[in-house]
């Protein structure tokens, strides 16, 4: 049985702690991380079943909140 953790998460991005109401996305790398520390350019999304970046005919990753997460 795994023990929830009292550490605050934080955005590996910009190291402020995720709120319940913050918009985020996950990184592969990284985890959850704020969606405004993502960047807005197409190549730094990737489609996860190939690891290329996003094509012009598939949508963009959409934010979730951080509520979901838990």
């Amino acid at each position: 049985m795994t023990e929830k953790s009292d550490e605050i998460e934080k955005c590996e991005i910009c190291n402020e702690p995720l709120k319940d109401d913050d918009l985020c996305l996950f990184d592969i790398n990284l985890g959850t991380v704020h969606a405004g520390c993502c960047g807005p350019e197409r190549e730094t999304y990737v489609n996860l079943e190939t690891g290329e970046p996003l094509g012009d005919d598939e949508p963009l990753p959409v934010p979730f909140p951080f509520s979901e997460v838990k």
